[in-house]
């Protein structure tokens, strides 16, 4: 069996503006990765543990960390199973006090004594995730792994009501959209039901932010009847992109939202008029 690799506490630390995060191994016999954070440049820090469900012959080193634009934390590191010399190299987020659950990036068994403290996490401004580690493999043992968190159009409502919007008035749309990347575009596309074509108007942020916002956008409806089709279309600028379902509402004009009431006037009150026309 292999031995055991060198595992110092070897901190890692990443700032963006005033938030400052540090993550390091402690070095006694109940390994377990520690995050410190601090929001005003480290003049005050909070300390915990990551949490684990493994139990004491799990070891754990070389931890890296990485403050998205986002704000949102990224955390690599490896752990290595003490008595089968299992080796998986782990990747999990942390934003708002919650850890997410851990995802495997690689694993393999640990023959040599050595494996490398050659760890690092990059979250850049353009929402790809890299992790760099090491392996034991002498011909190829410098390894990459990335991932790119996408645009998501988590949400998009509208003014309707019931699914109908009277004719004249306009429609507002809005969309949650998420994004590991500053949005450049987010356009929204739509067309009345005798339309050929799609009609766009670009979205503005109602609220939020480029990287997790609400956006708006309405649409005119004057002049027309019938279904107005419409959906979200979001770009970064750098190759990301996303569209939205289509969604559709009717367009009616008001007296079908409102028919006419028509109102009997009871004979007795038309005999009393003729018979007393100063009183009305």
């Amino acid at each position: 069996m292999g031995k055991r690799p060198r595992s110092g506490p070897i901190p890692c630390l990443s700032a963006r503006g005033s938030d400052v995060y540090v993550v390091w191994v402690s070095k006694d016999s109940t390994s377990q990765v520690y995050l410190a954070e601090s929001h005003d440049s480290g003049n005050t820090w909070s300390n915990q543990v990551i949490p684990t469900t493994y139990g004491s012959n799990y070891r754990y080193m070389y931890p890296t960390v990485s403050i998205a634009p986002t704000g949102v934390v990224h955390i690599s590191y490896y752990r290595m199973d003490e008595n089968t010399k299992k080796i998986e190299v782990l990747y999990r987020t942390y934003e708002n006090g919650v850890f997410s659950d851990e995802v495997l990036v690689d694993t393999w068994t640990n023959n040599n004594s050595f494996i490398g403290d050659y760890a690092t996490i990059v979250a850049d401004d353009w929402g790809n995730i890299s992790i760099g580690y090491t392996t034991e493999n002498p011909t190829d043992n410098a390894m990459f792994a990335t991932y790119s968190i996408p645009i998501d159009i988590t949400d998009v409502w509208n003014s309707s009501v019931n699914g109908t919007v009277a004719s004249g008035e306009d429609l507002i749309v809005n969309a949650k959209i998420t994004s590991g990347s500053a949005l450049q575009n987010v356009i929204l596309y739509y067309r009345f039901e005798n339309d050929s074509n799609y009609s766009k108007i670009s979205m503005n942020l109602l609220s939020g932010d480029v990287f997790n916002g609400t956006w708006t956008a309405n649409i005119s409806t004057a002049g027309h009847s019938g279904k107005l089709y419409f959906y979200v279309y979001a770009d970064d600028g750098r190759g990301k992109s996303a569209v939205s379902d289509e969604y559709s509402v009717d367009v009616v004009s008001t007296l079908e939202i409102f028919p006419a009431v028509l109102v009997a006037i009871p004979a007795a009150v038309i005999l009393r008029k003729l018979r007393y026309p100063s009183i009305f």
